[in-house]
């Protein structure tokens, strides 16, 4: 699975057709939305425990 977060990297053409050709799901997150990317939860709470 591969988190996609619409970055311009993982939007080229190139780039989406070699994980397609991987057999790679892809989930889309829209980029400008905290509350929807589980990542940025993680490194909140990392940061309150560091």
């Amino acid at each position: 699975i591969f988190l996609d977060d619409n970055t311009c990297p993982h939007r080229a053409g190139f780039i989406r057709n070699y994980l397609q050709n991987l057999g790679v799901k892809r989930i889309e997150w829209p980029v400008s939305s905290p509350d929807f990317n589980p990542t940025q939860h993680l490194w909140d709470q990392l940061g309150h425990a560091v």
